[in-house]
């Protein structure tokens, strides 16, 4: 049914982004560059989490220099689990990421720094320079952008306390280990109905939560009533 109170709460956004706590208590925010004496690279790669080093590893692989730039702050640093990938399931992303670094650098050609990049620039065909906030600057003859996205929680009283834990973005990471529950959407728009919709895959018990939004249309309901009516 699609009532009571939720006692886990999945977030969604209208543009298909999912929401992220950006002020990480855990998180250093004074970033440590190791020192890489090296300033030339036949690639960049800015964003150093899963794509980024699976990237810069295929890159090592063909023996090319390789600089991953990473400000150790992944988007999933809040998540206690990572599930659904092959070969980690249930490890923690910062393991994972871990691993992913060690291997990487196995590489003679390949290099790990981390800071966080502010500028890149195109200075000619296969020239760039790439400046972090420390003011070193490395130069590439190709860049490849793996920072994934950035977005934020809402401004609701305790949600940011419990984000990675009860409040989560994403059912497929996390909706196993939280099913049979009582699941709330917080409601951003019509598209807030697709994830109700979604949900009943891991809950009978869904609650829409309006978010104090007087704009939920009469075509929402009546799908809402017709999805009641259907349990």
């Amino acid at each position: 049914m699609l009532s009571g109170a939720a006692s886990t709460i999945m977030l969604t956004s209208q543009k298909g982004l999912e929401i992220i706590m950006n002020n990480d208590p855990q998180a250093d925010s004074s970033s440590i560059e190791p020192k890489v004496e090296q300033r030339q690279f036949d690639v960049i790669v800015i964003g150093g989490n899963f794509a980024g080093l699976s990237a810069a590893l295929q890159i090592a692989r063909t023996r090319r220099p390789v600089l991953v730039i990473d400000t150790g702050k992944p988007r999933n640093r809040f998540a206690k689990a990572s599930h659904g990938f092959l070969g980690h399931d249930g490890r923690s992303p910062t393991q994972i990421a871990q691993i992913g670094r060690e291997q990487l650098l196995q590489y003679p050609t390949a290099h790990y720094v981390e800071g966080k990049a502010i500028r890149a620039e195109r200075h000619q065909t296969d020239s760039f320079s790439v400046e972090l906030e420390s003011g070193t600057t490395y130069q590439s003859k190709r860049i490849v952008l793996a920072m994934g996205v950035m977005d934020h929680l809402p401004d609701i009283p305790g949600l940011a306390e419990r984000w990675g834990k009860t409040v989560n973005s994403c059912p497929y990471c996390h909706g196993y280990e939280l099913a049979g529950g009582t699941w709330g959407v917080l409601y951003t728009g019509e598209a807030s109905l697709h994830q109700v919709k979604l949900m009943l895959d891991w809950s009978d018990n869904v609650v829409l939560l309006s978010n104090g939004s007087d704009q939920i249309s009469d075509g929402v309901r009546a799908d809402l009533t017709s999805m009641v009516e259907s349990l």
